[in-house]
């Protein structure tokens, strides 16, 4: 069934459009044959029930922050995938691409209206799905390992200088356990540490 929009002026409320006005039965025409030959009171609630249109509610769509929100009417028996229609006529999203949340929760696209909970608190979440679009012609970038970590191209090599040893190990946690034994440590090496850099010669100041 064709769902016909129809725009509805709010007051400073953001677009709005009435989405049930066309799923609404006509009211059917009252046959007094029928009701003569019922009984009054089953005549009168049987007749009530079939004239009675069904119920609507104004759900408020949120989207972005800085976005007026959506008011769009939509039927009790209304699904959540005609609720993404009207959204997508209305605010340009289309269907696949969006998630409504009611409370936090995703709502399917085969749940009514009424069994979302919106007939309390009418008031969903629209959140687009995040895609990625391949541009033609433009290649991914290619980083070399440490490109964004230290400056240079010199590409990155191990090193076993900056290997962990056991007097490293006691020197950051200390002797460990009072009452247990200490580890035997080696000697530490006397290798000369250069420096990087210029090396300035050394220079002794007579201050007498």
């Amino acid at each position: 069934m064709e769902h016909k929009l129809r725009p509805f002026a709010g007051r400073d409320r953001g677009p709005s459009i009435r989405f049930a006005s066309s799923s609404m039965p006509p009211a059917p025409k009252q046959n007094h044959t029928w009701a003569s030959s019922m009984a009054g009171g089953e005549a009168a609630t049987r007749r009530n029930d079939v004239m009675a249109p069904e119920e609507s509610v104004w759900i408020t769509v949120r989207r972005q922050r800085d976005v007026v929100p959506l008011r769009i009417e939509m039927l009790l028996s209304h699904t959540v995938a005609d609720l993404k229609e009207a959204i997508a006529k209305l605010g340009g999203v289309p269907g696949e691409n969006q998630r409504i949340f009611h409370r936090s929760c995703l709502l399917g696209d085969r749940q009514t209206i009424e069994e979302c909970g919106l007939a309390v608190r009418p008031e969903v979440q629209m959140v687009p799905h995040l895609g990625h679009k391949a541009t033609p012609g433009v290649g991914s970038i290619s980083a070399r390992r440490g490109y964004n970590m230290v400056p240079g191209n010199v590409p990155w090599k191990p090193s076993r200088h900056a290997k962990l040893t056991s007097r490293d190990v006691h020197e950051f946690w200390g002797p460990g356990d009072p009452a247990g034994q200490l580890p035997r440590l080696p000697p530490a090496p006397a290798t000369p540490r250069r420096t990087a850099g210029l090396s300035l010669p050394a220079v002794v100041v007579d201050l007498q």
